[in-house]
């Protein structure tokens, strides 16, 4: 089961990649386009833009989420106590709109990328 994580899952996609070629399913010109495009792939999810698009999506999601909760007058976990129209964060808000929030938010991002 060690095979199915990490550098094993490769491994265990040769043998069924092997077959694809050896079958004819595709044809010599296609395996080598196919090829060309997953190397053109992987290069384009280690470049730094996807991360840093994620990142950006990841403040934006929880801004979204949290902010919303400081304009209205119900007492929540993240915002509470009247300052003029809206409530102040505390310190577990804080926290969530600065780094627990987007650091979930782009884990799933990313993750959904690669």
């Amino acid at each position: 089961m060690k095979e199915a994580h990490g550098r094993g899952s490769g491994r265990m996609l040769e043998e069924p990649a092997r077959c694809v070629l050896t079958t004819g399913v595709l044809e010599a010109g296609d395996a080598l386009r196919l090829y060309h495009l997953n190397r053109q792939a992987e290069r384009l999810r280690k470049q730094l833009w996807p991360d840093l698009i994620c990142l950006v999506l990841a403040y934006i999601v929880t801004a979204a989420w949290v902010i919303p909760e400081m304009f209205h007058d119900r007492v929540t976990w993240h915002a509470m106590g009247s300052i003029s129209e809206r409530q102040a964060l505390t310190w577990p808000g804080l926290l969530e709109l600065g780094f627990a929030g987007p650091l979930t938010a782009y884990w799933w991002c990313a993750d959904r990328w690669r």
